[in-house]
């Protein structure tokens, strides 16, 4: 029986999942949003783990008694490392799995134990007496009123036993005297809406981040429970602010423990008789029912969410009555979430779940109730900008002074600020006096934007304001948060796709053999059709992979087909582990085992083979330095090397009779009144600050390249320092050598497919031509050459797609088919140089290369979905992979020597790299100013120097801003 080898890896799958994502968090632990990016991630996490229980719980439920509980205990062990380096803590790991068990046992182990008691004691009944229900009822009577005991003790010892297995000892044996003074204050303050004062306790282990508060309800023995580092964090006000907080839990408690003692006996008493119940009347089916009772409890449970949030407003509210001082308690609230990195706001679905509510929400209510302050309901404004969203019944707000959130409201209500607040279910608002930043981004998909306001100090003025609600008109609001890719994605999807289609392969099996009822024939019949099935799509597949690892072997690295091919082959040795004859298992536990490993290996590049050293990561600020606006959009952007003037492609829309073509617009920013000039150059790039060099068409026949000032003379004319022609070259690209003082353009042959490289210093007038490959298609793959790079040898670096060379032979169309197919082309970058043709490298996204090289070659990228890497190209020759960049970034951008920029096109966040000294930079961008009313995104990244230019675009035209780097 192989099902406890799928439990297993069905219990750990979370706990793996959990590593993976919080290595990439923890590479983002100075980013701004890192509350945001955790509580996603637990978010996910939270599915991910209901997922994998429930499936552990249905597909193999008798596995799960000891699935479930490994489960739970590979969650925490994999959370340790992300704990110590967020919060950190200092203790062993083996301190922290204990302190974490015995904590959930004294918070939960009684609702737990009385949840799963009648399944527990119906399962050991049946299985003592199968097939004797007298001996069963007395069996299942027995031990129900001994569990009933435990419970009922439980509940007695509930707060001995909480204190106890969180280590918790009297606070007055080593709390400071005026601090004792002040909390015996509160509990003086009280009085006799406490049916007995409670007893003050720390808790806690040495060198753990324990940040938190308990108020544990009792008759006879009350508690209030304050964590070590809350202690050691909060200063004394804010103690006593939490502590009045929990205090004021107690005075609710007072009406409700009679009746919660009155439903732990009831409890406890179903314990002792429900199981005898269930194995005298429904004897077959008295387990499964059992199971039942822990979902009725959770159903219980979850129905006092509501009531739970309510309690934690009433007892804020309570707790600024006890202290007189709502500013502590704000502040001990503030301190509490941001050291425990925890988002100041929450959807308002998660919110509606959560046993508490968000701070902004508990902030707001404690500005309301405060009597003689400024309430959060202003006078309404004489004119509102107010915005609905595609989430029915959500709708955004922002006035002279606020921003709202409304939710709840009808589809007709009226945009006015009264009557929004009448007719929404909730509201939440924001002063703009209380904010520090409000950073505005059109979010992925370009239909909705994301506003992000960061509350830390009063300093942003109201003008500032009223500039996001201008630039927000007519947009629509929703919230985001941006997840960097991991770079072990694909082995994730690998392990998720085999063990989905061993669960498919197992689960039809068992299903098969409860129908077939022991029909061998049957069952080895359709298992034999699921081995060719799955064989025969494993042999296609393979066969159009032979071509490429008889070429080059290491070509099969990160292949998509490969790593297809080895999810395939994982499900066929499944397969064949449902054959009954032993030999064929034995086929399909190698032929599985191979797989896995294999497919592990071949999506292993950059971490497991192939690694690089680490980039130095580091945040940067950006400070606005610069902006043009440029009528007509722009398709890409081009620098000078201080980054002081800029060159924008743009679409020449065409005239009748005449094709559309590209053109230049030339400019400086620092004379942004100054209208661009254009230029119908082919190509162009920087020589210096002060000169471009363009390439243009001269005749039919012929190329010209020309030296010529960025900016025209006063009459208008572009002053041509110096002119080269030359014979004509297709698709030509323009590169500057500053190591040797020389201009390189390369292209195609005039007519045929060689590669052509025109090379010579700049200002000289004798070009040396030099011709690679042959004049004629001698592959399918020459004719898609496109040429990306050369140098001054004459040696040229190109792409073509992969494996269309030689696709002409006999029985090779398969693997070109196959890639189309599935939409995993790929692409060669091959060097051709006087020596001959040779490969370099296969892509997974399309590459692309600087205009510039010096001793050191040209930096080139390759962009897809998947990846976005930064190669080096020394010559013609020699390739280096430089740098992995996350694949989540839509532009990357080769400009300089050693300078790459890689964006969002829908965000404000922007990576620079420096090739050379290994450092990357996180960026920012800073909301761009109120001239924003539709919906705009980045063209185009470029970085120089210390600046970084954004081409952003739009309907309204495009915009040059220019940031520098700090």
């Amino acid at each position: 029986d192989i099902s406890p080898l799928f439990a297993l890896g069905l219990a750990l799958a979370p706990a793996v999942i959990a590593w993976w994502t919080g290595r990439s968090v923890l590479a983002r632990a100075d980013d701004p949003v890192l509350p945001e990016l955790l509580f996603e991630r637990r978010r996910r996490l939270a599915g991910f783990t209901l997922v994998g229980a429930l499936a552990v719980t249905v597909l193999f439920a008798d596995d799960a008694l000891w699935a479930l509980p490994l489960l739970w205990i590979a969650l925490l062990v994999s959370s340790y490392p992300l704990r110590r380096a967020l919060f950190g803590e200092r203790w062993s790991a083996f301190a922290f799995l204990r302190y974490a068990i015995f904590s959930a046992i004294g918070q939960t182990g009684v609702w737990l134990l009385a949840a799963f008691a009648p399944a527990l004691v119906t399962s050991l009944a049946v299985g003592v007496a199968p097939n004797n229900t007298q001996a069963a009822v007395r069996v299942a009577l027995g031990s129900g009123a001994a569990f009933a005991a435990v419970i009922l003790v439980w509940q007695r010892q509930y707060v001995r036993v909480f204190l106890a297995l969180h280590r918790a000892a009297p606070l007055r044996t080593v709390a400071r005297p005026e601090l004792m003074a002040r909390l015996d204050a509160i509990l003086d303050r009280a009085g006799s809406a406490l049916t007995r004062p409670p007893e003050i306790y720390r808790y806690g282990a040495p060198g753990g981040y324990v940040m938190n508060a308990f108020a544990i309800p009792s008759l006879s023995h009350p508690a209030v429970a304050l964590g070590d580092t809350l202690l050691a964090t909060l200063t004394d006000d804010e103690i006593v602010a939490v502590f009045a907080h929990e205090v004021a839990h107690h005075e609710q408690f007072a009406a409700r423990l009679r009746r919660a003692r009155a439903g732990g006996l009831l409890l406890a008493a179903l314990t002792a008789v429900l199981p005898a119940l269930f194995v005298s009347t429904w004897p077959s089916a008295a387990t499964p029912v059992s199971w039942c009772i822990p979902a009725l409890i959770a159903i219980m449970l979850a129905k006092r969410t509501s009531r739970r949030r309510d309690a934690e407003t009433a007892s804020d509210a309570r707790a600024v009555a006890l202290t007189g001082d709502a500013g502590a308690l704000v502040s001990a609230l503030t301190k509490l979430h941001v050291y425990s990195r925890v988002p100041r706001r929450w959807p308002h679905a998660v919110e509606r779940a959560a046993t508490h509510p968000s701070l902004a929400r508990r902030i707001q209510a404690i500005r309301e109730r405060i009597v003689g302050e400024d309430r959060m309901e202003l006078p309404v404004a004489a004119s509102i900008t107010a915005v609905r969203s595609p989430t029915t019944g959500v709708v955004v707000a922002l006035d002279r002074d606020r921003a709202y959130w409304f939710e709840g409201v009808p589809a007709e209500t009226a945009l006015a600020l009264a009557t929004l607040r009448e007719a929404a279910s909730s509201y939440r608002a924001v002063a703009y006096a209380d904010l520090t930043e409000v950073s505005v981004g059109v979010a992925k998909g370009g239909r909705s934007v994301a506003i992000v306001f960061v509350l830390v100090r009063p300093t942003l003025t109201a003008a500032v304001a009223v500039t996001a609600a201008v630039t927000i008109a007519r947009l629509v609001v929703a919230a985001r948060v941006v997840l960097w890719a991991d770079p072990v994605r694909q082995l994730a999807l690998l392990v998720a796709l085999s063990i989905a289609i061993a669960l498919t392969v197992h689960t039809v099996r068992r299903v098969r053999t409860d129908a077939s009822r022991g029909s061998g024939q049957r069952l080895t019949r359709e298992a034999w059709w699921l081995v060719g099935g799955l064989g025969s799509i494993a042999a296609v597949m393979g066969a159009s992979l032979w071509p490429v690892a008889a070429e080059r072997p290491a070509a099969l690295i990160s292949h998509p087909l490969a790593i297809s091919t080895a999810i395939m082959l994982f499900g066929l040795g499944a397969a064949f582990l449902t054959v009954s004859q032993r030999w064929w298992r034995a086929v399909g536990f190698l032929t599985s085992f191979a797989a896995l490993g294999g497919g592990v290996f071949l999506s292993g590049d950059g971490w497991l083979i192939h690694r690089l050293p680490s980039l130095a990561w580091s945040a940067a600020r950006v400070t606005p330095a610069g902006m043009v606006r440029i009528a007509g959009g722009g398709l890409s952007l081009a620098a000078s090397p201080n980054g002081s003037a800029f060159a924008v492609t743009q679409y020449h829309a065409p005239r009748r009779g005449e094709a559309g073509s590209a053109r230049y617009l030339i400019g400086r920013l620092a004379d942004s009144a100054a209208r661009p000039r254009t230029s119908d150059a082919m190509k162009l790039v920087f020589l210096d600050d002060e000169t471009v060099l363009a390439l243009e068409a001269h005749g039919a026949d012929s190329l010209e390249l020309r030296a010529e000032r960025i900016a025209a003379d006063a009459l208008g004319n572009v002053p041509i320092l110096w002119r080269q022609r030359f014979p004509l070259i297709e698709e030509p690209q323009l590169m500057i050598d500053r190591a040797h003082g020389s201009w390189i353009v390369v292209g195609h042959g005039d007519g045929d497919w060689s590669i052509v490289v025109v090379t010579d210093t700049v200002g000289g007038k004798h070009p040396k031509t030099y011709r690679r490959l042959g004049s004629s298609s001698q592959h399918v793959g020459e004719p898609m050459a496109q040429p990306l790079a050369a140098f001054s040898d004459g040696g040229a670096v190109w792409s073509t797609f992969a494996h269309l060379r030689g696709a002409r032979n006999a029985g090779s169309s398969l693997m070109p088919m196959l890639m189309a197919m599935t939409a995993s082309a790929r692409w060669e970058l091959r060097g051709t140089d006087a020596a001959g043709d040779r490969f370099l490298a296969e892509l997974e996204g399309f590459p692309s290369c600087a205009s510039e090289i010096d001793g050191r070659g040209t930096l080139c990228v390759e962009h897809s979905p998947n990846v976005s890497r930064v190669w080096r190209a020394m010559s013609a020759t020699t390739l280096a992979r430089v740098a992995d960049l996350p694949p989540s970034l839509d532009l990357v951008h080769a400009e300089g020597i050693d300078r790459v920029a890689a964006a969002e096109r829908f965000g404000s966040r922007i990576v620079v790299l420096d090739a050379a000294a290994r450092n990357a930079f996180r960026l920012t961008l800073p909301n761009e100013g109120a001239a924003r009313t539709g919906t705009r995104w980045i063209a185009d990244v470029v970085a120089r120097g210390r600046y970084v230019l954004v081409l952003s675009a739009g309907r309204d035209g495009a915009t040059i801003n220019r940031y520098e780097m700090r």
